[in-house]
């Protein structure tokens, strides 16, 4: 899988990649790519997260993070009780003192 090869399936991995035992599912985060328009990046990008497996095939993106919203995932990747949980550096309440989108959030998605 190269992330720069097409912009849309996520540039930047910037977490460790988390495993779900039972399926032997792989998890990380995209601090750029998808199709959101407003966080920067390539095209503006906004991050994603996706799965791939323990053999490097099956890569696919399970969500692509919108404009305006949560946004450029960042820090350490949980998964808990068939769940993802993560951080972002974008979103949530608005920042007084910065021109970001917000302050960043805590999000999750079941896979």
């Amino acid at each position: 899988m190269a992330f720069y090869s097409h912009p849309r399936d996520g540039q930047s991995p910037i977490s460790p990649l988390v495993l779900d035992a039972e399926t032997g599912t792989l998890y990380g985060t995209t601090f750029y790519g998808g199709t959101g328009t407003t966080c920067g990046g390539y095209n503006g990008s906004c991050g994603t997260i996706f799965s791939i497996d323990t053999l490097g095939d099956n890569y696919q993106v399970l969500w692509e993070f919108p404009k305006g919203g949560v946004a450029s995932p960042n820090g350490q990747l949980v998964f808990h009780s068939g769940a993802l949980y993560g951080v972002s550096y974008d979103g949530g309440t608005s920042c007084p003192d910065r021109n970001y989108i917000g302050c960043g959030t805590v999000w999750k998605l079941t896979p």
